[in-house]
């Protein structure tokens, strides 16, 4: 409903709305990984066995990343970026529209990273009366909230329409690759890990780097503990973007940092995508990640629901 209400937005005072609605959308983040948060504080079976959901995250963040990874030299020879400049007429859409700045993404993983821990440190020390149903009751609502004003925001960008409009259908085979990387992946990881079931590390996979928001979906589809590994899990992935991504084109050509950065490269990884993979790479690491984050919210719950026939 979000997507629509963006989409339909008449171009008189759209920037203006659309600045508001961003603001609001980072607010209603770091309120809703508060209120995660707090919810997995008061729950002491999850805080007990905090080691082992730090194992299960980085068993399936590793799974995830060498999926994607390892279809993305294909991903290359498919699309033959950019030799053949197949993506010339979109790219200067990305000149136009998107700042390059290179702490952003460090700043919003600290920032998500400290709101989540207070929220934990909330419901331990037990700061506010409240159970752990009304701690769940509050996060469901304020994701409604948070999936409302993301859809009218990426809805509401013109861009986004400009770049579908604009872009040879090949370009749509690298998001395809890591999705199914990813849940391929997340999948083989499981089996390293009796305690995981293969639906919860696929649903988990399913997240493509987009950390809060798979977070908390799972967390109210699964359990706090599955949400928490999500939420680590999915954040090693932009971490691994971020810090490897030299390492990464020279071993898996330069669309490999875009392959890893999953649903994060159109924001916070795309510097040093266009740094290291090269500044004619930024068209396709901004479109696999809107493709992406269009994506996620519905990938989630259908591969939850979907994994959930033949695994519990």
């Amino acid at each position: 409903m979000g997507l629509v209400c963006g989409a339909l937005v008449e171009r008189r005072g759209r920037v203006r709305i659309l600045r508001y609605a961003e603001k609001g959308l980072m607010f209603v983040l770091y309120l809703l990984l508060i209120s995660m948060g707090l919810w997995v504080g008061l729950n002491d079976e999850v805080i007990a066995a905090f080691g082992r959901i730090g194992l299960e995250a980085c068993i399936l963040a590793f799974g995830a990343l060498m999926g994607s990874l390892t279809l993305a030299p294909l991903a290359h020879k498919i699309m033959k970026p950019p030799e053949h400049r197949p993506f010339d007429s979109a790219a200067n859409i990305v000149q136009e529209s998107v700042k390059i700045q290179p702490l952003q993404g460090v700043r919003t993983t600290l920032s998500v990273l400290v709101s989540f821990l207070l929220g934990v440190l909330l419901g331990r020390f037990h700061v506010f009366s409240m159970s752990i149903s009304a701690a769940e009751q509050g996060t469901t609502m304020i994701l409604y909230l948070l999936l409302g004003i993301a859809g009218f925001t990426v809805g509401g960008e013109r861009t986004t329409w400009k770049m579908v409009r604009q872009t040879r259908p090949r370009i749509f085979v690298l998001p395809g690759f890591i999705i199914v990387g990813s849940l391929i992946g997340s999948a083989l990881g499981s089996l390293m890990l009796p305690s995981m079931s293969v639906r919860n590390a696929m649903s988990i996979g399913a997240g493509l780097g987009w950390y809060s928001l798979a977070s908390v979906i799972l967390a109210k589809l699964s359990s706090p503990a599955v949400g928490v590994v999500a939420l680590i899990a999915n954040m090693l992935r932009e971490m691994v973007t971020l810090l490897f991504a030299p390492q990464l084109v020279r071993w898996f050509t330069p669309l490999g940092p875009i392959a890893a950065g999953g649903a994060t490269t159109m924001d916070s990884t795309l510097p040093v995508i266009t740094l290291f993979s090269g500044k004619e790479y930024a068209f396709i690491s901004v479109f696999s990640g809107v493709v992406l984050n269009i994506v996620v919210p519905f990938l989630i719950p259908a591969v939850y629901a979907f994994a959930g026939l033949f695994s519990r």
